[in-house]
């Protein structure tokens, strides 16, 4: 016992002696002493006066940890559990070499977190494999690994214009976000002034107002799941995200599509308007009498059902030219499973209307096709 007592004294001693580490009666740590023989500074913060560096244990507190390797490098803090490594969390010099490069590691994961332990970003190896934010994040750009090197089973888009045509986009304004999490810590349990819980609810009150009061634009989660599955992910709790990246590939194959329809049909108004200035005397031909028919309509167009969703009738208008033979609306289930046919006996600008008497509630595609060929697909709504 009393080499334990001894021991202790002689800690004491050494740590007063050195005036290096001190630990006053309130059970604070003070670390630092002045270290020069001249009189401190009046502003302790003041810059270094020549090899004199000025520290002072009631202003400023420092911390030097040294490794054991060379140049003290492979210094790391532990917190918690105690192994032959860097542990399970802990903070320090990344590898055992003197890098500078500052590792931090969690063993399950990452939080960050503030007012109430509210979470603003983590990474949960319990919870999946990504990054969660909780709030807006601001960058200079962002850059996704492309490189073909890494990539197997490519194969060039069709035809995107079709799923895209059955998402609608909307406008929105958040709510409290559900991945918003709190983490249980021991500080709850400590009072605080009554001015610095009205400060924590400004504060709090400023960043939920900041995050939820801009109108946003987007798409929902359960309708993109519906047409491509790819591009959700359901996290832990059943929330679901959306790859609003992954939608600029299907944008551009899009894009492409009707640049070459465009395309298309300048080439033939070009080779229309060419033979009918070559001959502008001469009396309508069997081809010009076709090209006054389609004048009821150049285009063929399948417009967006209205109203939608609906519950009782809705009407779906389109556009026919006069040499179009045959013309039907055919509706599907989201299985792909033909419902209805209607067939649409008039040309240039009708209309069909489909009773809700003849569906049940769900959604639904509906295509024009036109001799045979598909002109258009839509998604319509049904409800109870």
């Amino acid at each position: 016992m009393k080499k334990y007592i001894l021991t202790i004294l002689a800690c004491v001693i050494a740590l007063v002696s050195n005036a290096q580490l001190v630990v006053n009666e309130s059970g604070r740590i003070k670390i630092g002493e002045w270290e020069s023989p001249l009189t401190p500074p009046n502003n302790p913060y003041s810059l270094p006066s020549g090899n004199n560096f000025y520290i002072g244990s009631d202003t400023i507190a420092m911390l030097n940890i040294y490794g054991t390797r060379e140049h003290d490098a492979g210094a790391y803090m532990n917190f918690g559990n105690s192994t032959t490594n860097h542990g399970y969390v802990s903070i320090g010099e990344l590898g055992v070499i003197d890098t500078d490069k500052m590792w931090l590691h969690g063993r399950k994961g990452l939080y960050l977190t503030t007012l109430d332990n509210d979470t603003v970003c983590y990474y949960d190896a319990d919870k999946g494999n990504y990054f969660q934010f909780n709030c807006d994040v601001k960058t200079t750009g962002v850059f996704v690994s492309s490189d073909s090197r890494g990539k197997s089973n490519i194969t060039p888009l069709v035809d995107a214009s079709y799923g895209l045509s059955q998402i609608s986009p909307v406008s929105y304004y958040l709510t409290t976000a559900p991945t918003m999490q709190r983490v249980a810590s021991a500080s709850e349990q400590t009072s605080e002034s009554d001015e610095k819980q009205l400060e924590n609810q400004t504060i709090k009150s400023k960043f939920n107002s900041e995050k939820n009061s801009s109108l946003r634009f987007g798409f929902i989660a359960q309708e993109v799941k519906e047409i491509y599955p790819e591009l959700v992910k359901t996290d832990f709790d059943g929330y679901m995200s959306v790859d609003y990246i992954g939608f600029i590939p299907l944008l551009v194959d899009a894009v492409n599509g009707l640049q070459a329809k465009v395309d298309e049909q300048e080439a033939i108004i070009e080779q229309l308007t060419t033979e009918l200035n070559a001959t502008p005397n001469q009396a309508p031909s069997r081809k010009q009498s076709s090209i006054d028919n389609i004048g009821i309509s150049t285009v063929l167009k399948l417009y967006q059902n209205s109203p939608n969703p609906f519950s009782e009738r809705t009407q779906i208008n389109v556009e026919l030219p006069g040499n179009i033979s045959q013309a039907d609306i055919y509706i599907f289930d989201m299985q792909g499973k033909q419902i209805q046919k209607i067939t649409i006996s008039e040309r240039g600008k009708t209309a069909v209307n489909v009773e809700a008497s003849s569906l049940q509630p769900g959604m639904y595609i509906y295509s024009l096709i036109a001799d045979g060929v598909e002109v258009d697909s839509k998604r319509m709504i049904l409800t109870d």
